[in-house]
């Protein structure tokens, strides 16, 4: 394996990841793209990568061929930041397939190109004119390079949105012009080799684009029946894949505290949560039978009693909300509903 890319396999709910060629790292079908297109990961590849390429040490080097060694060695440095390794090696490959493209052919052939891709992203390094430097060069590898990520991604977030259940119009577009451009995706290389283990020949796949990856593992996905999820943390609300089909929970780490995941720490949250609202309905309740019993034993109260219960209808979610939220206590809120009875006049 010594072209660059990602180099994958296949097999019974997983997707393996070949570094080398005797060993081999496991994911669950469908995991990889959750962790790539998703959260840091996903902001790395794009910031980053960018950052790196306007920081490139022989940015006023003029442009030739002979430079270009110097180039990918400081790019494939670039890829290191970050130890989720299929990611890094995806997005290097991606980098590379561009600047060999744009190399081959001449840079100048693809800078209108280029200049009609200003409204795929706010990251894009677009030079003004000509390439000139080999910062001009990688400038423009970058933004054929975050074109392909970003399809990607699109790719996954309008998949993972219509499997999970959260489809849209957008969506719906996306999708329909994801099957589209399928038809010309940078190829995927595919090899046949010889498992000792299995004794049986497996294919190999070597991917070198975000997109194209993002197909491979969505057609995987449909032969086996593996489905997206949303996670219904709603700090979160991230895509994952579970075998269960109850799963409503991810394993990515929770906004609420990193160290536990969504998994492991929203339905102690969700349980804490319904054992407050309950409390808060039996309030509420309580209340509104108070000031029901007021009222029919005093029906000349019945203007200021009415007042008090209008005033529990139109501020039981705001306050009910506060309290879950902990921004006030149940007994702050139950001082509230107590304060709204008429108050007896002392005799002088």
């Amino acid at each position: 394996m010594d072209a660059f890319g990602l180099y994958l396999m296949f097999s019974m709910l997983a997707t393996q990841v070949l570094p080398s060629p005797n060993k081999r790292v496991e994911y669950p079908l469908g995991l990889l793209p959750c962790r790539i297109f998703q959260g840091e990961t996903y902001r790395s590849l794009s910031r980053i990568i960018r950052n790196m390429v306007l920081m490139y040490p022989g940015g006023d080097i003029r442009y030739e061929q002979s430079g270009l060694s110097d180039a990918r060695d400081y790019i494939e440095q670039c890829f290191l930041y970050d130890e989720f390794r299929p990611a890094s090696h995806l997005g290097l490959a991606s980098f590379f397939r561009v600047m060999e493209t744009i190399s081959y052919h001449g840079p100048r052939n693809f800078l209108i190109q280029a200049a009609e891709m200003m409204d795929q992203g706010d990251d894009l390094l677009i030079p003004v004119s000509d390439v000139v430097s080999m910062k001009d060069f990688l400038s423009l590898c970058f933004d054929f390079y975050l074109v392909d990520l970003i399809n990607g991604h699109d790719a996954f977030a309008a998949l993972a949105s219509i499997q999970a259940g959260v489809n849209s119009d957008s969506n719906n577009e996306v999708y329909a012009r994801f099957v589209e451009e399928t038809k010309n995706l940078p190829a995927v290389e595919m090899k046949l080799v010889f498992d000792p283990v299995t004794r049986a020949f497996n294919p190999i796949y070597r991917v070198t684009s975000f997109q194209a990856y993002m197909a491979l593992e969505y057609m995987q996905m449909l032969d086996q029946n593996v489905k997206f999820r949303r996670c219904q943390n709603p700090a979160c609300g991230k895509f994952f894949v579970a075998q269960r089909t109850t799963a409503k929970y991810c394993d990515f780490p929770s906004p609420q505290n990193e160290l536990k995941t969504c998994k492991e720490l929203y339905p102690q949250v969700a349980s804490r949560e319904k054992t407050t609202k309950d409390a808060v309905l039996k309030s509420i309740r309580g209340a509104q039978s108070r000031l029901y019993n007021v009222r029919r034993r005093h029906p000349e109260q019945s203007e200021a009693i009415n007042r008090f219960l209008d005033e529990i209808d139109a501020r039981k979610e705001s306050m009910s909300e506060k309290v879950v939220t902990g921004e006030i206590t149940l007994a702050d809120f139950n001082k509230w509903l107590e304060s709204l009875t008429i108050k007896k006049e002392r005799n002088t």
